[in-house]
């Protein structure tokens, strides 16, 4: 019974090794993954916040250039 034990002991002791091994990798590869998506999503963020900032300069740029001049339906005077 003793070597039974001993025999049985081998292979299910690898067994539950394995099984933590393949848990640990498969999460550190979804961890990976989701930082890989929050940085692509910083990314995005930064890149829509410069597109708002030159939308926002070109249109005070406007505003400043065109507000000075006379209307063309107003008064020309």
């Amino acid at each position: 019974m003793d070597k039974l034990i001993e025999a049985l002991g081998a292979p299910v002791s690898s067994g539950i090794v394995a099984l933590l091994t393949w848990w640990l990798a498969t999460r550190a590869r979804n961890r990976q993954d989701q930082e890989r998506e929050r940085e692509a999503l910083r990314g995005h963020a930064d890149a829509l916040i410069v597109a708002v900032a030159d939308l926002r300069a070109a249109g005070t740029a406007n505003q400043m250039l065109w507000g000075r001049w006379p209307n063309a339906a107003g008064p020309c005077c």
